[in-house]
């Protein structure tokens, strides 16, 4: 089975639109989404139906959660004024789907258990990285049976293997380049393969 992991959208609409129509031509349709939809108003409302009205399983990020909460903390956040912008670009149905998704989703496909979160297993603030520790893996790897964790927040893309669980971050939806990319796992081939791909 191929699957295509999402990283942090962040409204780049017209890149989300590319990506799907890449991944509908290449025939993959397992799709997940690791969180943070909306930044910049501009797209904002574009990103949220298109993940809305697609088969993508996507989890909450930290950006979501400030987004619909709109509480005196979450406007406090670096990116407050733009999030606030982006919400009143939103339609009703747009926010409630924001609202809605969870922190993390377990699901099994051809008998392998997967995890998707943002941020690590137990926070969706402590968000793993290329150069977290060793030991921090192996205690994310202790609170979960999944064989494969798709993790959201990082600034790139990463994967690692700690004593045969996979751990997966597919970086933003746009490298530092501009260009747009998705992290490939491909479970047909033992140990599971991971590939980031570069439109």
């Amino acid at each position: 089975m191929y699957l295509a992991a999402i990283g942090d959208i962040l409204s780049n609409s017209a890149a989300l639109h590319e990506l799907l129509e890449h991944l509908d031509e290449e025939g993959i349709q397992e799709r997940v989404h690791t969180g943070n939809i909306c930044l910049a108003p501009e797209g904002a409302r574009e990103c949220v139906e298109q993940l809305r009205l697609s088969s993508i399983q996507a989890v909450q990020g930290r950006l979501d959660r400030a987004l619909v909460s709109r509480r005196p903390q979450a406007k406090r956040l670096p990116e407050g004024p733009l999030l606030e912008k982006s919400f009143a670009t939103l339609g009703c149905a747009d926010i409630e789907y924001l609202a809605r998704l969870p922190r993390k989703r377990s699901f099994i496909r051809e008998g392998i258990e997967w995890l998707l979160c943002h941020g690590s297993v137990n926070s969706p603030s402590q968000i793993l990285t290329g150069e977290t520790s060793l030991m921090k893996f192996q205690r994310q790897r202790e609170e979960s049976t999944a064989q494969i964790i798709i993790t959201g927040g990082a600034a790139e893309a990463f994967s690692v293997d700690i004593e045969g669980t996979l751990f997966v971050s597919p970086g933003p939806l746009l490298n530092q380049e501009g260009k747009i990319r998705y992290t490939l796992i491909n479970t047909e081939v033992v140990p599971f393969d991971t590939r980031i791909i570069l439109l």
